[in-house]
């Protein structure tokens, strides 16, 4: 996705990075809607769930979705996402997430949007992202219907 935003100039985002639980699913359940949207946007990106696994349902919750999971490790999340998200490349990434293991890779991918679900967000998650939305859906369809981005990031 290539897109000229005003005030900014123009982004070119190819990958997704996305946390699991408390983003993407609530108590370690993906939330149903998101998987349609997550299969649509594999068409134009490279989608990687990287997730501390809370539940341990996060495989069988992505079963049969056209995505990477990588579980982090139970110690040091935060610098384990952030180095994953630097591993694939952060000049063309967009960060999804809502935890404080989620702060640094929203912090430093190309763009970072922080999700307020119902498991709620990390302050500092919040002040590290571009773009703080109310739940999984705004955040998938603002790569869906980018002009959204343009409308909130223009300056």
């Amino acid at each position: 996705m290539e897109i000229e935003i005003l005030g900014v100039g123009k982004i070119v985002l190819k990958r997704i990075i996305l946390d699991f639980n408390g983003t993407l699913a609530t108590s370690g359940v993906l939330i149903k809607e998101t998987k349609d949207i997550l299969e649509n946007l594999s068409k134009a990106f490279d989608i990687h769930i990287v997730t501390g696994d809370t539940f341990s349902s996060t495989k069988e919750q992505l079963k049969g979705l056209n995505v990477k999971t990588i579980i982090a490790p139970l110690i040091d999340q935060i610098t384990f996402k952030l180095e994953y998200a630097k591993s694939i490349g952060l000049s063309n990434l967009v960060a999804i997430g809502n935890g404080k293991n989620d702060s640094l890779m929203l912090k430093y991918a190309k763009l970072g949007i922080c999700v307020i679900g119902k498991e709620g967000a990390n302050i500092e998650a919040l002040q590290n992202s571009d773009i703080v939305v109310c739940d999984i859906i705004s955040a998938l369809e603002m790569l869906l219907y980018p002009k959204r981005l343009v409308a909130t990031l223009r300056a």
